[in-house]
């Protein structure tokens, strides 16, 4: 994978703060079949809870996320707590 791509499927689709992964990134054909079956051969707990981890990552994409950030971003341009 290039390292010039970015958005928030690279924002979402990395290691979790303990180095758990929160699934795959893919461009080919190739790492899309690899990814599929790394999937398709885990056990169902943990591809349950990788996509606990991508859930939750997943939420720093919110509208509330969004509205929060940018209430704080404006909040000393009008005064706001």
């Amino acid at each position: 994978m290039s390292p010039y791509f970015a958005g928030p499927k690279m924002d979402i689709v990395r290691p979790d703060s303990e180095g758990k992964s929160t699934g795959y990134l893919a461009t080919t054909e190739e790492e899309y079949a690899i990814a599929m079956s790394a999937v398709l051969c885990m056990e169902r707990g943990e591809r349950d809870a990788m996509a606990g981890r991508a859930r939750e990552r997943s939420e720093m994409f919110s509208e509330a996320a969004f509205s929060e950030g940018l209430r704080k971003a404006l909040a000393p341009l009008f005064k706001l707590k």
